[in-house]
């Protein structure tokens, strides 16, 4: 009996395996790859560049090169997915070709962080199964926009990134910011625990944002940072990060923590 099938009762299995940061290859931005295990059949390969399929017989030498820092990105990953066909183990072999942090899903219902660079999936003979790899880094909790009214007259004042709603007044659960006022009308101000610290180059990612110190959190915008289009990193009041675009109307997105 396999691994799999003691843990899960059957179901299919994640084996915990890799995480780096870092970007993709050339810059790339990741597309999360979906492939489809179908008992029997071969595995429908989605194509993508950032993952090329080198086969089970190649792993031990493959895996001696990637050692000696032989590939570029030298930190790639390697995903395994193992099965019975005919009563035979196969096992097939994928370079992902990315840096970034990556999640395992099997069937939506196993979820598992990879680390030391390496995925490997065993599939319970006689199941179907589909295995999705995304980008854990970059996974987004709420993504929207808004607006606010500076005077509090004909517009809602407050809202609540967590959920993207706007509320009339400050009093309404979950409330992350309100308008920067007449002087500030670009700017934000946030309500009860909620921050914001500037960002001064290109759109910040989650773990950027994370990593601020502690002093780069206000409670409010300058004045000076009003301009429509300015950047800033946004922690909500439930803890979350984001980022947010200044302006009349506000682009924004928050992403969710690695626990969630």
């Amino acid at each position: 009996m396999s691994l799999c099938a003691v843990l899960f009762g059957g179901t299919g299995c994640v084996v915990p395996a890799v995480t780096h940061d870092g970007e993709t290859r050339e810059e790339r931005s990741f597309t999360s790859i979906a492939l489809t295990v179908v008992d029997g059949l071969p595995i429908n390969n989605p194509g993508l560049d950032i993952l090329v399929e080198i086969g089970a017989f190649a792993l031990e030498s493959y895996l001696a090169e990637q050692a000696k820092g032989e590939f570029e990105p030298e930190d790639d990953t390697v995903l395994a997915v193992t099965r019975t066909v005919n009563g035979e183990k196969e096992v097939t072999v994928y370079r992902i070709d990315t840096l970034r942090k990556l999640e395992v899903r099997m069937d939506g219902e196993f979820v598992t962080t990879v680390e030391d660079r390496r995925i490997a999936v065993e599939v319970v003979p006689g199941t179907d199964s589909t295995l999705l790899i995304s980008d854990i880094g970059e996974r987004i909790h709420w993504e929207g926009s808004f607006t606010l009214d500076p005077t509090g007259l004909v517009g809602d004042t407050h809202v609540d990134l967590d959920t993207g709603k706007v509320h009339e007044h400050a009093g309404t659960p979950g409330a992350d910011f309100t308008h920067g006022g007449a002087v500030n009308p670009w700017g934000l101000e946030g309500v009860g625990e909620a921050r914001i610290a500037e960002w001064r180059s290109a759109l910040p990612d989650r773990e950027e944002c994370s990593g601020l110190p502690e002093e780069s959190w206000r409670t409010a915008t300058d004045i000076e940072l009003i301009f429509s289009g300015a950047v800033h990193c946004v922690r909500t009041g439930e803890g979350r990060f984001g980022r947010v675009r200044l302006g009349q109307d506000y682009a924004y997105l928050v992403w969710k923590d690695p626990d969630e």
